[in-house]
């Protein structure tokens, strides 16, 4: 088993109406359908009734590994009170990295945030083939990873139906309401915005901000892309524009949650 090495690429989803653990069970599934295959293990917090309990570091309590080799492996350890899912480790749960095992895994937020939204989940792969130095060197390789990268998420997208995603490298997805405290954000530059959850006027706006980058139409919301190896036409803003454009995208999902829990 040859776990991912840095830099690390970072397939994200947030759900505001799902539990973590609901949220969880619902990926490896999606996973499963796409041919992802358990490792064998898995990752947990283990204590007394600790299940229910919020928390915000997914590394405290220390993880304990577990076995799980299969769906009801998973479902057995979600319904024990005394275990926390935190990670499962899978093969092909990209379909981009054949010869990597794969983390899929509940996100850090703050301590502030533990008490008032959810944790964001995501894919955890090795990100070098898209590093500035190895895509350089190797365009065509690069090309494809990316290709391959840009479907999953989209058909993820699809199925999961979230209300924001993100396709990041050594960023991790932020919750609203962490946006709220700091919305200086990286994590909008490759990502999909559901316009039920970020409303007409803010996803409108956001398509016009990023009128430069790539656009696709997805489930409920829209995939925009700013980076040539995450979209099919190969579209790039510069990034220090897609950076400020990031900012703003999480300024409004800041602003959004706020309004929501006026």
């Amino acid at each position: 088993m040859k776990l991912p090495n840095g830099p690390f690429l970072e397939l994200s989803f947030y759900f505001s109406s799902i539990p973590e653990l609901s949220a969880i069970h619902l990926m490896i599934k999606c996973l499963l359908d796409r041919s992802a295959k358990f490792t064998g293990v898995g990752k947990v917090h283990q204590g007394k009734g600790l299940r229910e309990k919020s928390f915000n570091e997914i590394t405290d309590p220390v993880l304990s590994e577990i076995r799980i080799s299969s769906i009801d492996d998973v479902d057995r350890i979600l319904k024990d009170q005394d275990m926390r899912l935190i990670q499962v480790l899978m093969n092909n749960a990209t379909g981009a990295n054949s010869r990597t095992t794969e983390v899929l895994t509940l996100l850090s937020i703050s301590a502030e945030a533990a008490n008032h939204d959810r944790h964001p989940i995501g894919i955890w792969t090795e990100g070098k083939l898209l590093s500035g130095t190895f895509s350089q060197q190797f365009p065509n390789q690069a090309t494809r990873f990316g290709k391959r990268i840009y479907q999953r998420f989209t058909d993820l997208i699809r199925t999961l139906n979230p209300d924001y995603g993100a396709i990041t490298s050594e960023w991790a997805l932020e919750c609203p309401f962490d946006l709220q405290r700091d919305p200086r954000s990286f994590s909008f530059i490759n990502f999909y915005i559901s316009r039920s959850f970020i409303g007409d006027k803010r996803f409108e706006l956001i398509q016009n901000e990023f009128s430069q980058a790539y656009q696709e139409v997805v489930a409920d919301g829209i995939y925009i892309s700013g980076s040539k190896y995450l979209n099919p036409n190969g579209t790039e803003i510069p990034r220090d524009q897609a950076e400020r454009k990031s900012i703003l995208v999480g300024k409004l999902i800041a602003r959004n949650d706020l309004q929501k829990s006026v």
